[in-house]
């Protein structure tokens, strides 16, 4: 699954120290404790993604903000961020920055001491442990 997410890895069969190292950027990316080790929560991770629908490439050309109704990977990302930073109630995570990632973006802003203007940029990138965009 990992190979199929574009990840460079040989399907060998054998979880070796590449495999290893492909695993921890793959938890990396996700956000999720950086071990290596593919618990049932990492597989599911992987599997969720695997299976999700893919997203059309982002439409906003700012560089590194985001504002409601802009779509892509780079929302896909910040919302399953937020979710795992917290977000209460948990958004959806399908790419596109409506009402409900707003709201959770205007509360995670305010929760971290932010200017919650519902936009995110680098300091909400920051905050929220995302290093690309």
């Amino acid at each position: 699954m990992l190979f199929d997410l574009d990840f460079n890895i040989t399907v060998d069969g054998v979880f070796g120290p590449g495999t290893e190292k492909v695993v921890k950027q793959f938890q990396e990316k996700r956000i999720l404790p950086v071990t290596g080790i593919v618990t049932p929560e990492v597989f599911g991770a992987i599997q969720e993604e695997a299976n999700s629908p893919k997203v059309p490439t982002k439409k906003f050309t700012t560089g590194s903000y985001l504002h409601k109704g802009d779509s892509g990977n780079a929302v896909l990302m910040l919302q399953k961020a937020l979710n795992t930073k917290g977000a209460n109630p948990k958004i959806g995570e399908d790419g596109v920055f409506g009402s409900g990632t707003l709201k959770a973006v205007k509360a995670f802003q305010k929760n971290n001491h932010l200017t919650m203007d519902g936009v995110v940029g680098p300091a909400t990138f920051q905050a929220l442990g995302i290093t690309e965009v």
